[in-house]
């Protein structure tokens, strides 16, 4: 076995084991379930070490559906709130997905068939599609995705993305930055300090204090 191959096989093993207790997990104290975020670094894939978890499911040929794995996609031209539910409905396989109606009504329907099929986690990965071409970060897209599994939907939810872009989202809101731990894995490079991030969340955090200053 290649060194390369012995790092794929250990990484592989480490999200399983990650994925799997998620699964199983409870709700914490707060009455919320677990969040997390997986960086999907080009230099470093994890997509398809997720396909890989998923395709091992699929081989088990369960009656339920454990994991909803589901992509951001690039928004639409001239795109509407509803973009991002009628997507993952889309994904889902509802065949009403499209229909005339709200996206409150449409955010129900996803509820309720992610209830019935006994979903234990749900995956989103391509995150990084919140950041359109002009600069803009749609954190409201992610607040409502949060907000869904916080008081609806009640299941683990994990969040993929390129790392430097899900950072950026993630440092939109104090509420992201308290939930969305990483989940990290064998090889994954240390992160970097960003002195402006680190004041992005103190400030967000309510934390006084420069962390420059404070290292001197």
């Amino acid at each position: 076995m290649t060194e390369e191959a012995d790092w794929t096989k250990r990484r592989q093993k480490a999200l399983t084991q990650e994925l799997d207790l998620l699964r199983s997990s409870t709700l914490n104290l707060n009455g919320e379930p677990e969040f997390r975020a997986l960086a999907d670094d080009p230099a470093l894939p994890t997509k398809p070490l997720l396909h890989a978890y998923l395709a091992e499911l699929a081989c088990k040929a369960l009656r339920t559906r454990p994991v909803f794995y589901a992509e951001v996609p690039c928004p639409p031209p001239n795109w509407r709130t509803s973009w991002f539910v009628k997507s993952l409905l889309l994904q889902w396989g509802d065949p009403a997905w499209d229909a005339r109606e709200s996206s409150y009504e449409k955010q129900d329907r996803l509820g309720d068939a992610m209830h019935a099929a006994r979903v234990e986690l749900m995956i989103v990965a391509d995150l990084h599609h919140l950041k359109l071409s002009n600069g803009r970060l749609l954190g409201e897209r992610l607040d409502w995705l949060l907000s869904l599994f916080q008081s609806a939907v009640k299941i683990p939810l994990v969040i993929v993305g390129e790392p430097t872009i899900m950072e950026q989202l993630i440092l939109t809101d104090g509420r992201f930055c308290t939930r969305f731990w990483p989940l990290r894995l064998p090889g994954d490079p240390e992160p970097k300090k960003d002195p402006e991030a680190e004041r992005r969340l103190r400030a967000l955090l309510g934390i006084p204090g420069d962390p420059e200053t404070e290292e001197r």
